[in-house]
């Protein structure tokens, strides 16, 4: 069960729809070093799925404090992915999105609805069941290596003065260099940067790339100082092939709903896989519709 399987689970139960699960526990998995970041893109899908976040935070059916409201810092002359919305300078070269944003914290949603839902496992696939197939791997062509770390920052006064922890984003170069906020942990960002494609998956070194992000991290963000760096972690996200843009999959015959392979956007876009899957279900006669 990873990221998409554990968002389901617990809207199943929060619905009262009776379910099992079924994980090979595979080596290399994309939710264990999950950044989390919903930010305001401005596209459509992505548009309605921070409304669907927006929601979700509303609702508080997901674990505890898993997801967090942040706000969207960035270093770019103008808003990163298209985004709408107006902007508040905070200081030369670094502007606050004026929109909502959330961080949410997936390693800990994925392990509580493990341990809440372990009697439900099973072995396979019960004969002439409705099947989910919540990951991407099914759809994937390739994986996208990436890595994050837990790192503690030292805030400007203008930055630890906002309402909400900020969200850094910029780039060197062609370099991603990001740290976004640990829901729970106060002070503690996820450092991130590269996306490597891969045919199959494979380790890379991340000692390598974490003295690559502190050196991108001290041009694009000198006002903001790392205090402390803990584990690097690997993550594989499935990338599917070109020109799949189809969204939830389903079999009628088999009875199979699959979710697609969504290596850039499987936590902003989850509102709107999760909805999709749920109607599937709901046509289907396994959820009745609230």
């Amino acid at each position: 069960m990873g990221w998409l399987g554990a968002v389901l689970a617990f809207r199943l139960d929060r619905e009262g729809v009776p379910f099992t699960w079924h994980d090979i526990d595979a080596p290399y998995v994309a939710w264990r070093a999950s950044t989390g970041l919903v930010y305001p893109a401005g596209d459509a899908r992505s548009q309605a799925g921070l409304a669907g976040w927006g929601q979700w935070a509303r609702d508080g059916w997901l674990p505890a404090g898993t997801v967090e409201q942040v706000g969207y810092v960035y270093a770019h002359k103008a808003p990163p992915h298209q985004g709408r919305y107006r902007t508040v300078p905070l200081a030369p070269g670094v502007t606050l999105a004026d929109a909502p944003a959330f961080a949410v914290h997936v390693p800990r949603v994925v392990e509580a609805a493990r341990q809440r839902f372990a009697e439900r496992r099973r072995a396979g696939r019960p004969a002439g069941a409705v099947t989910v197939q919540a990951h991407g791997s099914t759809r994937a062509r390739a994986v996208m290596w990436g890595w994050s770390a837990p790192v503690r920052l030292a805030l400007p006064a203008q930055v630890a003065e906002l309402p909400y922890r900020a969200a850094f984003y910029g780039r060197r170069v062609r370099r991603l260099v990001y740290a976004y906020p640990i829901p729970g942990r106060a002070q503690w960002w996820w450092a991130g940067s590269a996306l490597v494609r891969q045919t199959r998956p494979r380790r890379l070194d991340t000692a390598r790339q974490l003295a690559r992000w502190d050196e991108d991290w001290q041009a694009v963000w000198p006002q903001v100082h790392v205090m402390e760096r803990a584990r690097v972690v690997e993550g594989w996200r499935p990338r599917p092939a070109d020109g799949d843009q189809a969204g939830v999959v389903t079999d009628v015959g088999q009875g199979v709903v699959t979710v697609p392979a969504l290596w850039h956007s499987g936590v902003r876009w989850a509102p709107g896989v999760v909805r999709e899957v749920m109607n599937v279900l709901a046509v289907w006669g396994e959820v009745i519709p609230r």
